[in-house]
């Protein structure tokens, strides 16, 4: 199968069937020689990019999952679920290592910071949350908002200002920051 878009020519290189439901998320490793399928199937699975093949699945979830993301090292990876938790797994073993609880609805995105002691998640309880993986313990929630909406009058253009908007969430960003601070001292 191949396509050709702006005179290039795409061709499948790969098809990677394991996966009962639909796939929500797929992540590459940061060595890029693996791969993580999410699925609303409750499971992610875990490709050899070169072969094609399957490694291992992981399943522990209750309800699908929306999100999946590598710890730097590789050596971990984080899910995010419909079951409202985050799971922390050895990528080695398959094992769940940490069950994060404290979100009371999906849990839709997760992801590691660079050095990977930190992963923040993201609710449709319409907040976010930053967590020590080490520990397993919730370091800050970050209320957002339910949706977007003008702060604001009409700015030029006639369009509304994101700045109200921007300003809020610098500051919550800010005490989170700060919360993070205390935490590690």
């Amino acid at each position: 199968m191949s396509k050709r878009s702006r005179n290039i020519e795409f061709r499948c290189q790969k098809v990677l069937d394991g996966h009962s439901k639909a796939v929500a998320s797929v992540k590459f490793a940061p060595s890029g020689l693996l791969l993580a399928t999410a699925s609303a199937d409750k499971t992610v699975c875990l490709w050899d990019v070169t072969t094609g093949s399957r490694i291992s699945t992981l399943s522990g979830h209750t309800c699908g999952i929306s999100d999946v993301s590598w710890n730097p090292n590789q050596r971990y990876l984080a899910t995010a679920a419909d079951d409202n938790t985050l799971k922390l797994w050895d990528v080695e073993t398959g094992t769940c290592l940490r069950t994060l609880t404290g979100h009371t609805n999906y849990v839709f995105c997760c992801n590691f910071d660079p050095p990977g002691h930190l992963l923040a998640s993201g609710s449709f309880d319409e907040t976010m949350r930053l967590w020590d993986v080490r520990t397993a313990r919730e370091l800050a929630v970050i209320m957002t908002p339910q949706t977007w909406r003008p702060l604001t009058g009409p700015a030029a253009g006639g369009r509304h200002s994101m700045a109200p908007f921007l300003r809020q969430m610098a500051a919550r960003a800010a005490a989170a920051v700060g919360t993070l601070h205390q935490c590690w001292q």
